[in-house]
């Protein structure tokens, strides 16, 4: 007659089964920025970063950028100037569950040099994953739209 007493036995033995959990924990507690010993440390700077084009379709004017940009972006940044037909691509660094921005002036001015008007915009990441161009504004004679390419959200500035 079998022993009904004992209990049946899987692949697993409750010991195994607590050291694996107890790895993933320390594995997730490390991604989200906390130490062994319970202190909160800085969590991963960056998740990634999102890529933003700039680009200057205008029949003779030019965009110089007066500033460095404002931000999280990912150094070194692009050239001062866009030429026309040129293109400036930056880099805006994401992070986990917040919002991150790049703020821009560019000064739009003719072959002389005339400063015509400004162009300033933000490029934002949202959450770590969403991306979007906020805030543009000119009081410049140029015209922008918005598309994507290139791996990258682009703002394509032409003639009015």
């Amino acid at each position: 007659m079998p022993n009904t007493s004992e209990k049946p036995r899987g692949k697993w033995s409750s010991a195994a089964q607590i050291l694996i959990l107890f790895i993933l924990l320390v594995i997730v507690l490390q991604t989200f920025g906390y130490s062994p010993a319970g202190l909160s440390s800085d969590p991963p700077s960056a998740l990634r970063t999102y890529g933003f084009e700039i680009k200057n379709q205008t029949g003779g004017l030019y965009l110089y950028r007066p500033a460095p940009p404002t931000g999280d972006i990912e150094l070194p940044a692009p050239s001062d100037s866009i030429s026309p037909g040129g293109t400036s691509r930056y880099e805006v660094i994401a992070k986990w569950f917040k919002d991150t921005s790049v703020s821009v002036v560019y000064n739009v001015t003719d072959a002389q040099m005339s400063n015509l008007g400004i162009l300033s915009f933000k490029m934002s990441v949202y959450g770590g994953i969403n991306t979007k161009f906020d805030s543009v504004e000119t009081d410049a004679p140029i015209k922008y739209s918005e598309s994507y390419g290139n791996s990258a959200h682009q703002l394509i500035i032409r003639n009015n």
